[in-house]
């Protein structure tokens, strides 16, 4: 947006109508085109890294960290009553018992069940609602970690450069790591409500 910006002022005054609808359509399609590609990369660093290795520590989701020895929201019992009735389903093809995120073949095995999980607790909309806020959450806090690395990385090309302003950054890369870490306590919240309430629906079905 700041390169289109920066080439448009320099030479709008130089150029014929022509030329300046030519950039401004050239200009509007660049800056969707940047949107469309930067929300892709914020989505794939919230899921694929923030959310499965920082967040739910190698569990990939909420709703499978709830179920791992990792997890002490739900209580044995409550984690063997839905894997009991995912194997009742058909859904669960290891043995009934409690293990670690660390064991990769549980890990996937839930995430497998968790697809025929959302399936049937499609029609409920407070979880709806739920899924709703913890994806918004979980990608604001992929925005917010892209723009701090960014910030970190120009406030230690400032500091390089002794450049004048390096103090100011400092102050806004510290703003913007408090806004991270609060963040990524509330999209942990998020994520851990949004799970409790599908497995409570599901055990409801």
């Amino acid at each position: 947006v700041l390169i289109i910006f920066m080439v448009e002022y320099t030479i709008w005054n130089e150029i014929n109508l022509i030329s300046r609808i030519t950039y401004s359509i050239v200009g509007v399609g660049f800056n969707a085109a940047f949107y469309f590609l930067f929300t892709r990369i914020i989505r794939r660093v919230s899921k694929d890294f923030l959310e499965n290795k920082i967040l739910f520590g190698g569990a990939r989701r909420p709703s499978t960290r709830l179920l791992t020895k990792d997890d002490d929201i739900y209580t044995k019992d409550r984690k063997m009553k839905i894997i009991s009735k995912l194997k009742d389903e058909g859904i669960w093809n290891l043995e009934v018992k409690i293990k670690d995120s660390k064991n990769k073949s549980y890990v996937n095995a839930i995430n497998n069940a968790t697809s025929h999980v959302l399936e049937v607790t499609r029609s409920d909309d407070i979880l709806f609602d739920r899924n709703c806020g913890y994806g918004f959450a979980r990608n604001l806090f992929g925005g917010l970690f892209i723009n701090t690395v960014l910030s970190v990385v120009i406030l230690f090309l400032l500091l390089c450069n002794c450049n004048m302003y390096w103090l100011w950054f400092l102050y806004i890369v510290i703003v913007e790591i408090i806004l991270l870490f609060l963040d990524a306590y509330m999209t942990y919240r998020e994520g851990v409500d949004y799970a409790i309430r599908l497995y409570h629906v599901y055990l409801e079905c």
